[in-house]
């Protein structure tokens, strides 16, 4: 899924998780970068949120859905 802007502000990362294992397994800063990276992380339980589903429904009502993704539409156009 992609947010309606420009072609020009979306990179394709491929696999990002492979690559970055790779990055960690042969570069020991890498992995003392992950390290200190990890110690901000906080780990959610969103089903234990009574909540979640409510919230988790609402925010798959994409505004650009509705509006046929102009923006990205507009840009497609411009490229072919």
């Amino acid at each position: 899924m992609f947010p309606d802007c420009g072609l020009e502000n979306i990179t394709a990362v491929g696999n990002a998780a492979g690559e970055g294992a790779k990055l960690a397994l042969f570069d020991k800063s890498k992995r003392d970068e992950a390290k200190e990276v990890a110690r901000f992380v906080e780990f959610v339980e969103s089903a234990a949120d009574k909540d979640f589903q409510e919230y988790f429904y609402e925010a798959m009502s994409f505004q650009q859905a509705k509006d046929g993704f102009t923006g990205n539409k507009k840009s497609l156009e411009e490229t072919v």
